[in-house]
Parts: C-alpha cells; structure tokens; sequence
C-alpha cells in the first residue's frame, strides 16, 4: 500500500492489518518528498508499482515486500522523462503492461520482475480484442 507517516512522503508500505505489523518497506525517494506508488499489482509472487525516486521518472518497481527486494525494474524511458503506464494486467507468473511515451505510440511490455526479463513484446504481438489477453508467438516463454 502507499501510505506517508508525516516523515516520508507517500512511499511502499506493507501491513498485516496492525500497528505492530505496519512498517516502511522503502523509501524510493529518500526524505520527505513522496515516490507516490501507485499501479499496484501482482505477479509472480512480486509487488510491481509505478514510482518516481527524483532520478528516473516515474518507472516500473517491484517488492518482494523487503527493503532489500524493492527495486527499480527498468528505466523503460531514460531520463527524468517517463511513459504513461496504463492497462496493467498479470498472466502467467508476469505482469503484462503498455508503456506510453508521448508523443510515441503506446508499446506492450512483459516483466518477470528482473531487467532483463523485463522488455518489449515482439512488434508482431497483438491484444485480443476488448482485452490485454495478448496474442502471438511466444509470449510467456
């Protein structure tokens, strides 16, 4: 969940429902300034989000649910500038996404949660309609 404790601005937090089990899980953004996760989803036994950590624009993250395991997955835009992530979905153990960088068009991805196992699908790769179920040759090994 994203939550701020009036020391850190909005930041991953996790919680099993009691102040004893609350805590930080990092702070992408150092100090008090929010990373403001948001685009929470699961897949293979990960956490991804979208984050802005002052550096890279708001990009794909993902938590293992330890400060240690929380990390930027890739900086699928590099600079400061960041697509627009929209239509975030899980399928077979990965999270499946469109990245938008304006004025570009919007471009499928997939991510195991590694980067290297996080990138584009192939140009040939199509949504089934009404749906981000993705059609195509090998999109899930």
């Amino acid at each position: 969940m994203s939550a701020q404790d009036g020391v850190h601005g909005y930041e991953l937090w996790l919680s099993d429902g009691t102040a004893a089990g609350t805590r930080l899980v990092k702070d992408v953004l150092p100090g008090p300034d929010p990373s403001s996760p948001r685009d929470l989803h699961t897949a293979g036994g990960l956490l991804f989000f979208v984050a802005d950590d002052g550096q890279h624009g708001r990009e794909l993250w993902r938590s293992d649910g330890t400060e240690a395991g929380t990390f930027l997955v890739k900086d699928v835009l590099p600079g400061s500038a960041a697509p627009r992530y929209d239509q975030m979905a899980a399928a077979g153990g990965r999270l499946f996404f469109l990245a938008c960088p304006d004025p570009q068009p919007c471009v499928l991805w997939r991510s195991d949660g590694s980067p290297d196992g996080t990138l584009p699908l192939p140009a040939d790769v199509r949504l089934a309609p009404g749906s981000l179920s993705p059609v195509g040759p090998d999109l899930l090994f």
